[in-house]
């Protein structure tokens, strides 16, 4: 049996993909920054990462609703 700690629910990978957009938000903020000038590739690179990121999590925590709410067990 699987432990239930090891184990992601549709909700906390929404709930990451929220978090990564939040930090992709930051770190587009940053690159616009004057004082990250020197880093701002590294931050818009980051953010699209991030947003990359969250959209596989939103994906996958779809793909869980829709075999959670299809499965004929339930």
């Amino acid at each position: 049996m699987r432990d239930p700690r090891s184990q992601l629910t549709a909700q906390e990978l929404i709930y990451a993909a929220t978090a990564l957009r939040a930090e992709a938000r930051q770190a587009e903020q940053r690159s616009e920054d004057p004082g990250f000038e020197s880093s701002r590739t590294v931050f818009q690179e980051a953010a699209k990462c991030y947003d990359e990121l969250a959209g596989k999590l939103d994906r996958i925590a779809e793909a869980l609703n829709v075999r959670v709410s299809g499965d004929s067990r339930s």
